[in-house]
């Protein structure tokens, strides 16, 4: 298993499609450190100063980003994970999933648990 961090940016989702095709099964990527709920919840007034604008053009990447990567989620691409680091504070994991692999990891577990004496 191979683990990989995006950074969130310009061309995170490019790079997360990236990783996508190159990621092999069980390969994991984490692409976000935060509370995502929490910074996706942000709102910025108009007329805002230059550092609030940034921050949001943030919060639009990181909205692009995780519905992209649920999106995926819901197709069976990927599994959704993650780690509490600290209060209000998780790492965000997609972890990569081959369907064929899946498949044959599943059948191999259940030859296994009929070869278990009982």
């Amino acid at each position: 298993m191979q683990k990989t961090t995006l950074h969130l940016g310009p061309g995170a989702i490019s790079d997360y499609y990236t990783w996508l095709q190159s990621a092999r099964h069980g390969d994991m990527l984490i692409y976000y450190n935060g509370d995502l709920q929490f910074d996706r919840a942000q709102e910025f007034p108009t007329g805002s100063s230059k550092s609030e604008e940034g921050q949001r053009l943030r919060v639009c990447l990181l909205d692009a980003l995780a519905d992209r990567v649920s999106d995926d989620a819901r197709s069976g691409v990927v599994t959704l994970t993650q780690r509490r680091i600290g209060p209000n504070l998780y790492e965000y994991r997609a972890h990569r999933v081959n369907m064929r692999q899946a498949r044959a990891d599943q059948a191999n577990e259940q030859s296994d648990a009929e070869r278990l004496p009982a």
